[in-house]
């Protein structure tokens, strides 16, 4: 894992502990989601890098389901929290209804043309194919600059906050 550090963010927690919950999750939230962008838009640039030689399996099906989302499972120590992933690549196969029949889902098998859950096999590879990651080294050459989007965001967006607290603005 990389090692990344801020400092000098004694100032900025102080004015976080000030506000209000709402508000302070919507603050922090903005931030994150601002830093996840920019592991986001590495993996995308990474994913286009890719070759592989099944037709179905293009890079250009991953590189368009990479996403951020707001984790729903946060620790209890923390306000929010986004993961940066593959959507639709979590399982290989899905529960068979009606919905997913139309969708041309037969069998419990899951149409690779339209939903990457093969992004694994990219990643970490297998045992008759090397390790191509994408998301790792995304995360590992832009951690440091996340961090530094996640505190010009707070820097910027507290101010305005913390003055529309004092004047009792809160919309």
């Amino acid at each position: 894992m990389a090692d990344q550090s801020v400092q000098g963010l004694d100032g900025v927690l102080a004015a976080l502990n000030a506000l209000e919950p709402a508000i302070r999750t919507k603050i922090l939230n903005g931030a994150m989601r601002a830093g996840a962008n920019v592991i986001s838009a590495e993996a995308v640039a990474r994913a286009l890098s890719l070759r592989s030689p099944d037709p179905y399996r293009t890079p250009g099906l991953v590189k368009k389901m990479i996403a951020v989302r707001k984790r729903k499972r946060i620790p209890a120590d923390c306000v929010t929290g986004y993961a940066v992933g593959v959507l639709g690549g979590a399982a290989l196969a899905e529960k068979s209804t009606r919905k997913t029949r139309k969708k041309g889902v037969v069998n419990n098998q899951v149409d690779l043309r339209e939903r990457p859950a093969y992004w694994r096999f990219l990643e970490f590879g297998t045992q008759n194919m090397p390790a191509h990651p994408f998301l790792r080294p995304a995360f590992d050459s832009k951690g440091q600059a996340a961090l530094d989007a996640i505190v010009k965001q707070l820097q910027d967006r507290l101010p305005i906050a913390l003055q529309a607290a004092l004047t009792g603005n809160t919309g």
